[in-house]
């Protein structure tokens, strides 16, 4: 009688095929979950920025500026970009050339996607150390494939990062 040592070509073959798909599977899986773990990174180091410039304002009195990083010293128009924050100058507003830039949040990776909403404007955002109505209200939209995170802010100073809301709703 002949016994059998090992596995079949068979057997090897069907455990080969369950591990390809077990991995394809975990492949997609882990790209979304750190697309999502970029996303939550960047906003918050967006919400840190903010929280930067609510202190300094209010510790200083001094009206702080956060606006999308731009060429020549000027506040750009996309907020992916990366953000810069200063005090802001009376009079040379959105140019920041020679303002005290008090810290740079700028942005490694070319394929994000981030609006804001805001009232009183989209353009930049203010505090004001010497009136905090003055702040803007508003969010910031980090968009993924089918969902995006969110970044809340109010006058109140209460900024609130919400996760995965789905966008086909």
């Amino acid at each position: 009688m002949h016994h059998q040592n090992g596995f079949s070509l068979i057997e090897t073959l069907v455990v080969l095929a369950i591990s390809a798909l077990l991995c394809c599977f975990s492949i997609s899986f882990f790209q979304d979950y750190f697309a999502k773990q970029q996303a939550r990174w960047y906003l918050l180091g967006i919400k840190q920025l903010m929280i930067h410039a609510t202190q300094y304002a209010s510790l200083c009195h001094q009206t702080m500026i956060i606006c999308p990083i731009g060429k020549h010293d000027y506040c750009g128009k996309n907020w992916a970009k990366g953000q810069v924050l200063f005090v802001a100058p009376d009079t040379s507003f959105p140019f920041y050339y020679g303002a005290s830039i008090i810290r740079e949040h700028k942005n490694t990776h070319n394929h994000h996607r981030i609006s804001l909403k805001s009232f009183p404007s989209s353009k930049y955002l203010r505090f004001d150390g010497q009136n905090p109505s003055n702040h803007n209200n508003g969010r910031f939209i980090y968009s993924l494939a089918n969902h995006s995170l969110t970044l809340k802010f109010k006058q109140n100073g209460n900024i609130i990062l919400n996760e995965h809301i789905d966008l086909m709703h």
